[in-house]
């Protein structure tokens, strides 16, 4: 009776070991998705490469934002005055090159004061923009 007693105890905890094992690969398997898959495959570049990003130019009291998708396309909002165009497009063409994008999806001028659209000229005539967006009111 002892043999039988010690084997069912040894049934026992391996059967637990055994569930423990496929529940944490269940659990594993549920919160698996792309990105842990990139990750484990081509490490942290990967990651950062499909990723959402946004960027806030310097360009004083003037705004200029830009907003890279996981899909490489890319949103800028406003330009930034005429004074800031200088180093706003230098700053914009660097990181447009260091991902690998190659033209402006949408441009947003929010509106038409000189802080916000005085770089668009300039913009315009050094980048390829798909799609301007701006309102129909003009202000001085």
């Amino acid at each position: 009776m002892k043999t039988n007693a010690k084997s069912e105890n040894i049934l026992k905890i391996v059967s637990i070991s055994v569930l423990t094992a496929i529940f944490a690969i269940l659990i594993f398997l549920l919160f698996l998705n792309e990105t842990t898959i990139n990750f484990s495959i081509n490490g942290a570049d990967e990651i950062f490469a499909n990723s959402f990003q946004v960027y806030y130019f310097d360009v004083g009291q003037a705004n200029a934002s830009l907003i890279i998708f996981p899909q490489k396309s890319a949103m800028l909002i406003d330009t930034g005055s005429s004074e800031s165009q200088d180093s706003f497009l230098t700053d914009l063409e660097y990181i447009l090159h260091k991902n690998k994008i190659e033209q402006i999806d949408y441009l947003f001028l929010t509106h038409s004061d000189e802080d916000h659209v005085g770089g668009a000229v300039s913009l315009l005539e050094k980048f390829q923009v798909n799609r301007i967006f701006r309102p129909k009111i003009l202000s001085s």
